[in-house]
């Protein structure tokens, strides 16, 4: 009875071996596939800015760049962000700008694109970094590796990264690159956080909770705070004088601050921001409590990013801010949890994938989505705004989605809550987990994961077979 046992205890972990290699074939795959096929027209602009700023420099006028951006025409809004990204993308492209001037390289052409997607690509894979040194001071090795494996299949990660191509993973890389030093107790977690948020500025409700969680000295808490937002001030003070940058990226927070305030509770007075009670709750939290155990600090921070995704309007781009926390708050709650929390995961990233597509459409099989790499021939038409009835948007619609989204995001911020309610629970726990589970342990994990690369190539495969229809 016990070889029978032994016997197939060892065909288990055969099959677990040969799923496992499976899925990583099939990722990998998935990635080198939308690497040479897939490119939203975002980062054809940014590129090109990056481009543009070379150009002011070597011109002579670097505090001119977002009027010069203005007048080249690439867009019509001009540079919308801070200085942070644009310097990344210079540096980035100088071979680009050497081509451009040497041979009349075309920067729209697909090796230019392409470069310009490397390194989207290359931040993703440093995100990934900082993620298991972040977790490996959670947790125990092994975990902090099988936390990796699934923060970097997570929907959240994957479709910002090699769908929409944003580069939100550039703040993300310096957030998490913060949060490692900031447990380590060093001084450059304020450096990179700095960074994190000339980059994109939503790094700034993970600035305060830290300051809050970490300090309680009203005097230390601002002079971090001031130290935490110095790179911004000073590239505002740099360039305030620039009408382009007055007329474009000055606008970013206010454009979205729409998104933060209006979904409210109705009083005699007006609108509570639920998002504001939400995230003032959780630095309320922060600031009182005494405990430096750092998977509270986690968690919290788990909060303000679940607020944002359901209460403040979060964008289909801006989710790669929720995957890292997410994942860490699911491994927070314990191993013996982790299969019915990873499966909750798994189901809460679906739900607001389908509510990100119906409400960017654009994103998720737009016009020329397709059209610039290496399938430009077959799809060079698009398909419209990605509404088209082939496209997953409009199948989504086609099957009544849409009028159930209030349902999927009620359900969404349940799967939330009950992720951060089980790791809140087990936070002060070391469980180890008992040998008889562990089994069940490893099947729930490559499960997951095979299910979420699956996931990917389902969409893949219809988003290109429609597009395909589309465009004969």
């Amino acid at each position: 009875m016990s070889s029978d046992l032994k016997r197939l205890t060892a065909d288990r972990r055969i099959r677990y071996s040969k799923i496992c290699q499976m899925s990583f074939l099939l990722f990998l795959a998935a990635i080198v596939y939308c690497f040479f096929t897939v490119y939203y027209a975002d980062i054809t602009v940014t590129g090109r800015f990056g481009l543009v700023f070379l150009d002011s420099i070597f011109d002579g006028v670097p505090r001119s760049f977002y009027s010069n951006a203005l007048a080249s025409g690439i867009a019509p809004e001009g540079a919308v962000y801070d200085i942070g990204t644009y310097v990344i993308f210079a540096v980035w492209s100088i071979p680009v700008w050497i081509l451009q001037h040497v041979i009349h390289l075309d920067p729209m052409c697909a090796g230019s694109l392409l470069w310009f997607k490397l390194l989207v690509v290359i931040f993703y894979v440093g995100t990934i970094f900082w993620f298991y040194k972040v977790a490996a001071l959670l947790q125990s090795e092994d975990d902090a590796a099988v936390a990796t494996l699934i923060y970097t299949t997570s929907l959240y990660t994957f479709f910002p990264v090699f769908i929409a191509v944003q580069y939100d993973v550039l703040s993300v890389f310096f957030l998490l690159a913060g949060i490692y030093y900031c447990l380590e107790n060093s001084r450059r977690w304020l450096i990179f956080m700095a960074i994190s948020i000339t980059i994109k500025p939503m790094s700034l409700l993970i600035l305060v909770l830290v300051i809050l969680w970490k300090e309680k000295n009203i005097l230390q808490i601002l002079i971090q705070l001031i130290e935490g937002l110095s790179l911004l001030l000073l590239c505002k003070l740099i360039y305030f004088r620039d009408p382009g940058y007055a007329q474009s990226a000055s606008g970013f927070l206010s454009k979205n601050l729409s998104g933060l305030l209006n979904n409210g509770i109705a009083t005699p007075y007006g609108l509570i921001s639920v998002f504001v009670l939400v995230i003032s709750a959780i630095y309320l939290v922060a600031y009182l409590t005494s405990d430096t155990n750092p998977r509270q600090m986690i968690l919290l921070a788990f909060g303000i990013w679940g607020a944002f995704e359901i209460f403040g309007g979060m964008t289909c781009y801006w989710s790669i801010y929720l995957a890292p926390f997410m994942t860490l708050a699911v491994f927070v709650g314990g191993r013996t949890n982790r299969g019915k929390l990873l499966l909750i995961q798994y189901i809460q990233e679906v739900l607001m994938l389908i509510v990100f597509i119906l409400h960017t459409s654009w994103v998720y099989g737009g016009s020329k989505t397709y059209s610039y790499l290496l399938l430009k021939p077959i799809y060079q038409k698009g398909t419209g705004n990605g509404d088209d009835i082939a496209t997953a948007a409009g199948l989504l619609r086609r099957l009544g989605m849409e009028p159930m989204i209030p349902a999927i995001l009620a359900v969404a911020l349940i799967c939330l809550a009950g992720i951060g309610y089980v790791g809140y629970r087990n936070m002060q726990q070391e469980d180890s987990l008992p040998v008889a589970h562990k089994e069940n342990h490893d099947r729930n994990v490559v499960a997951i994961t095979f299910v979420r690369v699956v996931t990917v190539w389902i969409f893949l495969a219809y988003t290109a077979a429609a597009l395909f229809v589309a465009a004969r």
